[in-house]
């Protein structure tokens, strides 16, 4: 079974083929500079070296041979803001190859469209979103500041993208809101907008596969919220609500779906805990709540029968086995470089 993430630390798998095994590596890093690999291969994982890089380097995405990747600061070699840098692969190194600043402080999340030459990146510290043109793949310049936060309950942050087409989703935690854009050149045009539960704090969107539907998970309630999407005007409509940790003081931190959209995944920190959906063929029901070992899984990643939970606060990789019906049970943990945060497999 496959599993999407829409979804700092970082984990990245990269698949080898090797004499007919495909054994995978997996990089952790988030707010440090150091990234360290781990070699995964029949349910074995090792630690196996580390590199060097630039700080707090929180989310990447891979994108023809490229890898993209925010650095969560609110300021970056002297100048306000933080940054988006581009790094690829080279005789087993990661080498820098453009660096650019994004006029805000603080992004989370980054999401690059190859097809409209557009990199979006959500500025939580800077209530923000900035839109990058890209020249043949390479970073240019600054096309795009949107700012955030008239009318709402606090201080706006923006956490989280999701694109379909040439429609976008930005998720506000500060402001209870989810945020509809259409892609016109390389601006957004704001088209509409979704609002929450007040006090609900969205953090992370994910899109079904297969269907129009969509599921939100909260930070501030214990909540994954369950939306139909309208795919031509961007519109949602929630169809249903269902309870993540169960537990009085926990943060929702992120959520995948699975190929076929029958299983979701949603970690959440505080007491540190995995929970399973599974679709019933009219509706999601919670299958099992997994308790971690570590309290602050900030991120989480699946691949074949395996899922990956990083603890930001305790410092160490989790690696869980998944059985036919996707419920968890545990696997081995692994020390990391300090306070990771994000998970993400590279196809």
């Amino acid at each position: 079974m496959i599993f999407l993430s829409l979804p700092c630390l970082l984990v990245l798998l990269i698949s080898e083929n090797v004499e007919g095994l495909s054994p995978e590596t997996i990089l952790v890093s988030g707010y440090n500079s150091e990234i360290a690999r781990y070699i995964l291969e029949d349910g074995e994982i090792i630690r196996n070296g580390s590199w060097l890089v630039d700080e707090n380097m929180t989310w990447m995405q891979e994108a023809n041979g490229s890898i993209y990747a925010i650095h969560e600061v609110s300021s970056y070699l002297g100048q306000e803001g933080g940054a988006i840098s581009r790094w690829e692969m080279e005789d087993n190194q990661l080498m820098k190859k453009e660096l650019l600043n994004l006029k805000s402080g603080g992004p989370a999340h980054v999401l690059v469209d190859t097809e409209h030459d557009i990199a979006i990146t959500a500025n939580y510290a800077g209530g923000s979103v900035t839109v990058v043109s890209l020249e043949n793949g390479h970073l240019g310049r600054i096309s795009q500041v949107l700012k955030f936060g008239e009318g709402c309950r606090g201080m706006s942050h923006p956490h989280h993208i999701v694109q379909v087409d040439d429609l976008v989703w930005v998720t506000d935690l500060g402001c209870d809101t989810i945020y509809q854009f259409l892609i016109d050149g390389d601006q957004l045009k704001r088209i509409g907008e979704t609002l929450l539960p007040s006090g609900s704090g969205p953090r992370h969107m994910v899109l079904h596969p297969l269907e129009p539907t969509a599921f939100v998970l909260c930070e501030q309630k214990d909540l994954v919220l369950v939306y139909s999407v309208n795919y031509t005007s961007g519109d949602l409509t929630k169809v249903q609500e269902l309870e993540l940790a169960g537990l009085d003081i926990n943060y929702g931190a992120e959520i995948l779906v699975s190929e076929d959209g029958d299983t979701m995944y949603a970690s959440s920190r505080g007491k540190g805990v995995v929970v399973v959906y599974k679709y019933t063929g009219k509706e999601y029901t919670r299958d099992q709540v997994f308790e971690l070992e570590g309290t602050w899984p900030r991120s989480i990643a699946v691949r074949n029968n395996i899922l990956v939970a990083v603890d930001q606060k305790g410092d160490s990789l989790q690696v869980l086995s998944l059985n036919k019906t996707g419920l968890l049970s545990s696997g081995p943990i692994l020390d990391t470089p300090p306070a990771p945060a994000f998970v993400m497999f590279l196809n």
